[in-house]
């Protein structure tokens, strides 16, 4: 069950979620595909321990990526919208839907092509929160529309 869910209030349902976009992994497959070509093409003279702090780099950055994309949520309930970030360290963030002011979606030429974005939502008294990188952006963006004009009515 996954933490948001675990703390919904009672009664309280969950109409529309989203993750991470799997553009997240560009970085560690770019350094994993650097790595590869490096240890192709290096000279025999480069001591091995270059190709082995190469390999932890990589590790680490593959270790932090699938971590990131495990541990982040985003959730729009009929009361709330709900985010949580993180493992060890978590960050959970709520804005109730009768707070919000605006949202606005965000999405570049390659995340428009790619089905990736962000969506910020605006709420009373300047609260500000920023769903990054989101699957799907747009949809999730009419499911915060949808569900405060049905509030605010």
């Amino acid at each position: 069950m996954s933490y948001l869910r675990k703390h919904l209030m009672p009664n309280e349902k969950i109409i529309a979620e989203s993750q991470l976009h799997w553009i997240i992994f560009f970085m560690p497959v770019f350094y994993s595909i650097l790595l590869i070509i490096y240890t192709i093409y290096r000279p025999l003279q480069f001591p091995l321990i270059i190709d082995q702090v190469g390999m932890a780099f990589v590790a680490i950055a593959w270790f932090l990526a699938v971590l990131r994309y495990l541990t982040t949520e985003f959730a729009v309930s009929k009361t709330r919208i709900l985010m949580k970030y993180g493992f060890i360290q978590i960050r959970a963030s709520d804005m109730l839907t009768s707070r919000i002011e605006s949202v606005q979606l965000q999405q570049s030429m390659l995340g428009n092509i790619l089905g990736y974005g962000a969506v910020i939502v605006s709420g009373t008294g300047g609260d500000k929160m920023l769903f990054s990188q989101l699957t799907d952006p747009n949809n999730f963006r009419q499911a915060i529309l949808a569900i405060s004009e049905k509030n605010a009515s």
